[in-house]
């Protein structure tokens, strides 16, 4: 992988991020499973040709310090940040889970409001429950998962405002607790389809639907959006000031391709690798 430094920031910043880890072959994280098998297989095949700017992971840097900081001040009773590899079928899979004690694991998150009042993310109930089954063929039984969000973009001020708006800077959440069969056949299904390789589904892409916005003259935000030209026309249809109105296409993204991917350059199914290239 190659890093690149574009903005020219400091040089301490840029060593510790460019500590990248070439994917080895049969040898899978949990990190790896909770993505797409297609991201990893575009890992494998093109890691030497991946191009990441050290600005594109300045998060990554403050969930490391933070998870740092943490480890260092676990319970004397927990096991912290020990490193877990389960052999599966000649499969290996390692993770490094954040904490386990008294039967719950709790990992910790560095996100944003946003992701918080979107509630739980299928990615991180995923991605515990692999941690719970690799725990349990070790032999420490689970009964609990919690997520322990920081919020890194909280502001004070708008939970005066708004009642839904998180009090605090922190959040805690219950992840739903999957049965180990299930979970191991979730896994079994990720490493089949590494010899079946597929692209990535709409949701794996997070797919942003096209839309059809009613606009009034002289007024900056829709009147109404709709899913389909048909509703859109409908609705204009029955408005006095029709005349004043225009139907604007918002055509679909795919958000994960567009900005979040750095495999996305080498994917035949990206829809934007050629602008890329460009």
């Amino acid at each position: 992988m190659n890093i690149t430094n574009n903005f020219n920031l400091p040089e301490s910043i840029v060593n510790v991020l460019s500590k990248g880890h070439r994917p080895i072959a049969n040898r899978f994280s949990a990190s790896d499973i909770i993505n797409p098998p297609w991201m990893r297989i575009l890992r494998e095949r093109n890691y030497d040709r991946i191009e990441q700017d050290v600005s594109d992971m300045l998060w990554m840097l403050l969930g490391s310090s933070v998870h740092y900081i943490l480890e260092g001040g676990s319970p004397d009773n927990a096991l912290a940040e020990e490193k877990m590899i389960v052999d599966l079928d000649g499969f290996t899979i390692v993770c490094i889970p954040d904490l386990w004690q008294n039967k719950e694991i709790t990992d910790w998150k560095i996100t944003s409001v946003y992701s918080f009042l979107l509630g739980d993310k299928p990615e991180w109930e995923k991605q515990l429950n692999i941690y719970k089954w690799m725990y349990g063929k070790h032999g420490f039984e689970t009964e609990k998962l919690t997520i322990n969000a920081i919020l890194r973009d909280w502001q004070k001020s708008k939970t005066l405002t708004d009642p839904k708006y998180p009090k605090i800077a922190f959040h805690s959440v219950d992840i739903p607790v999957w049965n180990d069969a299930y979970t191991e056949k979730v896994i079994r299904d990720w490493i089949a389809e590494m010899d079946m390789p597929v692209p990535c589904s709409d949701e794996a892409r997070w797919a942003r639907p096209t839309t059809w916005a009613v606009m009034r003259e002289g007024r900056k935000t829709a009147l109404r959006v709709f899913d389909t030209w048909e509703k859109a026309i409908e609705f204009t249809s029955e408005l006095p000031f029709k005349k004043q109105c225009e139907i604007v296409k918002r055509k679909g993204e795919y958000i994960r391709c567009q900005s979040y991917c750095n495999v996305a350059p080498f994917c035949s199914a990206n829809p934007y690798r050629e602008v890329k290239a460009a």
